[in-house]
């Protein structure tokens, strides 16, 4: 894992970045052996196998991208291990993102959507966009408007963003299929029941469950769901219920189908002279959180279009079957950026990295993780 991870971070500085090709990069770094294969081949390859990688590596799968070992490739495998010195930001990690947007200085048009994008006989690019009900009209927000750009990057998996783009541009993403992965949130005042998972009623429930299927089950395109029915049931903080002025427990269960309420109650231990409901307040959300990641060696173009001049269509999210992650989204955004900014200022050799190479020495465990 720490050799993969190291190998990894070569990618933020000289000489592959920026990089104008995600498959060279991944080539250059001496990773391609490794999203070449499925995970469960790797560690093989390298001596882990057994209850090992079945009950800790395949958990951690399952978790992060509702994949098994033998559909997963072996880079995001690793990913799934690098969790040393996780991090997360007091009331959410999209307040970083968030940050950064606003520290950038762009004008954010929120609550557009782009519908068409045109390239014009100049080279430059028409960028028809319209107001989406769903946010607040603002006087930079309005319906049916046109703007001129010289680069456009799109910044989405292309075959889910729903944008006409006219002429098709030379390069066309692949269409990768996505995860449909259901989220349930729910609060109880009551403890996880020890009877559900084969425990005896004096047993305490973990805070987190992950699952794992045996071998015997075969291999599987969406992850066998055993019998348990859900990928991992945590629980992720506790929250004040004003109606019996109580604290209760919040649980997230991530799972391939919807988990209905009565579901839910079974999951729940309720002492039988309690009149509290079980559970008293759920969530569900249906995503498509992450691509299915099997074994590949190459990867989407970064440019979809345009010349060697700054303008163009770019794109960001090819990055997604390599590792689908908020920091690798990071950085094939900083990519794109760079290679813009050296294109537009006429600077050919493109390799003048503006990352401080002492930081990434220093974040050698950094962690991947989502």
């Amino acid at each position: 894992m720490r050799e993969t991870v190291a190998r990894f971070l070569q990618m933020y500085s000289q000489p592959v970045f920026p990089y104008t090709s995600l498959t060279e990069a991944v080539n250059a770094v001496g990773l391609s052996d490794v999203t070449g294969v499925l995970g469960v081949d790797h560690l093989k390859k390298h001596g882990v196998k057994g209850l090992f990688a079945q009950e800790l590596v395949q958990a951690s799968t399952r978790v992060n991208y509702a994949q098994d070992l033998d559909y997963i490739h072996g880079v995001e495998a690793m990913v799934c291990m690098a969790t040393d010195g996780a991090m997360s930001v007091r009331g959410g990690n999209w307040r970083m993102f968030d940050a950064m947007a606003r520290a950038s200085g762009a004008g954010l048009m929120l609550g557009t959507e782009v519908k068409h994008v045109r390239k014009n006989g100049n080279g430059r690019y028409s960028i028809s966009y319209k107001h989406v009900e769903d946010f607040p009209k603002t006087a930079e927000a309005q319906d049916d408007q046109d703007d001129t750009f010289d680069a456009v990057i799109i910044a989405a998996p292309y075959h889910q963003s729903r944008i006409e783009i006219t002429p098709p541009p030379q390069h066309i993403p692949s269409a990768h299929d996505y995860v449909s992965l259901h989220v349930t949130l729910f609060s109880t005042p009551y403890q996880l029941s020890p009877e559900y998972f084969g425990l005896s009623s004096a047993t305490k429930v973990p805070d987190m469950v992950l699952t794992t299927v045996s071998p015997k089950d075969g291999r599987h395109s969406n992850a066998g769901l055993n019998d348990l029915g859900f990928f991992s049931i945590s629980q992720v903080r506790s929250a004040y219920n004003p109606a019996t002025n109580d604290r209760e427990r919040v649980f997230k269960i991530f799972s391939s189908k919807a988990v209905s309420r009565d579901q839910l109650e079974t999951l729940i231990s309720k002492p039988l002279r309690s009149s509290q409901e079980p559970v008293s307040w759920h969530y569900h959300k249906l995503w498509q959180s992450y691509p299915y990641l099997p074994p590949t060696t190459t990867f989407d173009e970064i440019r979809l279009d345009g010349e060697e001049d700054g303008k163009g269509i770019w794109y960001t999210s090819g990055i997604e079957q390599f590792i689908s992650t908020m920091e690798t989204s990071s950085l094939s955004g900083m990519n794109v950026a760079k290679l813009i900014v050296d294109e537009l200022s006429g600077r050919k050799d493109a390799k003048e990295s503006f990352v401080n190479e002492d930081d990434v020495r220093k974040e050698k465990h950094a962690d991947l993780k989502m």
